[in-house]
């Protein structure tokens, strides 16, 4: 996937910004600020990068309002993951690497007392680590994302069997609810915390009643989950891949 790091400036102010393809299925340009000030210009694949900025241009005063908002709020982003740093569901796993020239596995140590948990990883290389951990990801939504989706419904009156569920890796959002009533979460889901997954579970959830963003929808939402307006400001601070496009 093409991605470029640029800048524009505005009345004397230089924004930076990433401007990258989209989905498979985008089909027109977007630009979003994040809650803490980070630019992202997202255009549909085959395009030349040229609309990105052109895009992005015509809504420089709207682009850096935004940003000085940010800016002016101080708002700061979450914790970052590291090579030596992980989260699943906000609890932090420090990560420990060991050189083997032909063994794969990794042991898992809960955190406990208020300590981290930890990933003790046999691996000939980082790469090799990295793959671990992404099924370890894995196995970790399918073990508790369904368990969050059961424990939501029972606030959800009009809900009374858990609709069909899939995982998948997704690029662009972090859940999808099909006209059929089939849900998709992504499995990066599972490496926020949970008051944040709770959240994207439920608006997917909503959409068992109203498929689009109308009204309804919201004021539906908003019966289900009060302060969903606040979990979604805290999911918006994460960077990429971690942002709902919605």
């Amino acid at each position: 996937m093409q991605q470029e790091p640029c800048s524009f400036c505005h009345n004397g102010l230089t924004i930076p910004y990433i401007a990258r393809e989209g989905a498979p299925n985008r089909t027109r340009v977007t630009v979003r600020v994040s809650r803490h000030g980070q630019v992202e210009v997202l255009y549909p694949r085959g395009d030349s990068p040229e609309r990105a900025h052109a895009f992005i241009r015509e809504r420089a005063a709207w682009v850096a309002a935004h940003v000085l908002a940010a800016q002016k709020r101080g708002a700061s982003a979450p914790p970052p993951e590291s090579p030596k740093l992980r989260y699943c569901l906000g609890r932090p796993y420090a990560v420990d690497i060991l050189n083997a020239a032909h063994f794969h596995g990794m042991s898992v140590r809960e955190p406990e007392g208020g300590e981290p948990g930890r990933l003790i990883i046999s691996a000939p290389t980082g790469e090799h680590a990295e793959q671990l951990i992404r099924r370890w990801y894995e196995q970790r939504a399918r073990e508790a994302l369904p368990s969050s989706m059961e424990r939501l419904m029972q606030g959800v009156p009009w809900l009374t069997k858990r609709p069909p569920l899939s995982f998948r890796h997704l690029r662009a959002r972090l859940g999808s609810c099909s006209s059929k009533g089939s849900i998709t979460l992504a499995y990066e889901l599972i490496r926020l915390p949970q008051d944040c997954a709770d959240f994207v579970i439920l608006h997917e959830l909503t959409h068992l009643r109203h498929m689009n963003h109308g009204p309804a929808f919201y004021a539906e939402l908003t019966r289900l989950l009060p302060d969903w307006k606040q979990r979604k400001e805290r999911l918006d601070a994460f960077p990429a891949p971690f942002r709902a496009e919605k």
